[in-house]
């Protein structure tokens, strides 16, 4: 196999390619055409890529990216390519992995004003998970409870610069418990003093109901002893009206989890025991919560002893500390300490949890996009 650096081989400096980039960048977002998966910057001039040629096999490049989607990626190559060939391209994680994700390039133009640069679209062969991949795609599921159409009116203002997001909104206790009970978000955001309920009243619920991810209480009240009150009635954290922008987003920053990857991912003879094992979290998930919403100490603690015991087995580190932690204080002698801090941990962890050729995005049922821009 021989190995090109095609970033040297374009004889063009950071610079150069950075303006190639952004003429490239500025033709696209001119134009009508547009890709179905959301399409992410994805500037590097090291992404390694491996592309078939019939004669000679497999030939290795460095080809500087141009931008990324859960369906493809946009590359500069120095040289021309035949629609159809197939390639490997080599994708770094944000916890600094590599994972090879085999595609077919869709097509491959020459760049206007340039030696030899061609830019050359790979579409994947399956979607990725491409929060994995890149720290700007990770969307923030927001459930929004408050009877103020003002704030939900302005919640979504704040956030839009700042984070991908997506914002359901609810005013009502009924529609609270619905949204929350039915679907997965990152963050509920419930307002204490609505004229027809009240929001410790509807964390109640959902807390008997075994709903254990982040709910934060959003409030005008100045009390001191307002968030401590909060606290003990199963709230993660409270946010104070008037808020900032910056605090309302970090607000969702600190209660989503990072992806948790395994340590195994890059044995390929893993791959399919991880990948079941991420597949059987959910399961797991759901019986912690049984067990912990029925006052089940004896079960939880068999729980914690298994996941600790599979979860060190398949890679996920982290999620064996918290599950082993968990099982340890609930081990000990005298009055128990409440487990829905720790039971939370780990529920958090394992619902992070990625398998190693990443989760298969909503894309893959869409109809494919047209050649020429499908991953342009």
């Amino acid at each position: 196999m021989s190995e090109r650096d095609d970033a040297i081989r374009l004889r063009r400096t950071n610079t150069e390619l950075d303006k190639v980039l952004e003429q490239l960048d500025a033709v696209r977002s001119s134009g009508a055409a547009k890709r179905q998966a959301e399409r992410f910057n994805y500037r590097s001039v090291t992404v390694v890529t491996e592309v078939m040629d019939q004669s000679s096999g497999w030939t290795t490049y460095r080809t500087p990216s141009r931008n990324l989607s859960s369906t493809g990626v946009a590359l500069l190559i120095g040289k021309f390519v035949y629609p159809g060939t197939r390639c490997r391209v080599h994708l770094d994680t944000i916890n600094d992995r590599t994972q090879a994700i085999e595609g077919v390039v869709r097509f491959c133009r020459y760049v206007a004003s340039t030696a030899t640069i061609h830019e050359m679209g790979v579409q994947f062969d399956a979607p990725i998970d491409i929060e994995l991949f890149h720290a700007a795609a990770t969307k923030y599921r927001l459930l929004l409870v408050d009877s103020d159409e003002a704030v939900h009116k302005l919640v979504p203002r704040m956030l839009a610069k700042k984070l991908n997001t997506e914002i359901t909104s609810a005013s009502s206790e009924s529609e609270a418990l619905q949204f929350a009970l039915e679907n997965d978000f990152d963050v509920v955001l419930l307002e204490l003093d609505m004229p027809d309920t009240d929001g410790m009243q509807i964390i109640k619920q959902l807390r008997e109901k075994g709903y254990w991810r982040p709910i934060v209480a959003l409030t005008a009240r100045s009390e001191p002893e307002t968030e401590q009150t909060c606290l003990e009635a199963g709230f993660s954290g409270v946010l104070r009206k008037p808020f900032h922008r910056e605090e309302l987003h970090d607000v969702l920053v600190s209660h989503k989890d990072p992806p948790v990857m395994s340590t195994l991912g890059d044995q390929e003879d893993m791959a399919e025991l991880i990948d079941a094992f991420v597949d059987s979290l959910p399961e797991m998930i759901h019986a912690l919560e049984a067990a912990l919403r029925e006052s089940q100490q004896d079960e939880l603690r068999k729980l914690l002893r298994r996941l600790k015991g599979d979860a060190g087995t398949y890679g996920f580190g982290s999620i064996t500390t918290a599950a082993a932690e968990m099982e340890q204080a609930l081990g000990g002698e005298g009055e128990q300490p409440d487990p829905r801090a720790g039971l939370n941990r780990v529920i958090r962890l394992c619902a992070a949890a990625r398998p190693v050729r990443g989760k298969l995005a909503e894309t893959e049922t869409q109809e494919e996009e047209p050649a020429e821009e499908a991953v342009s």
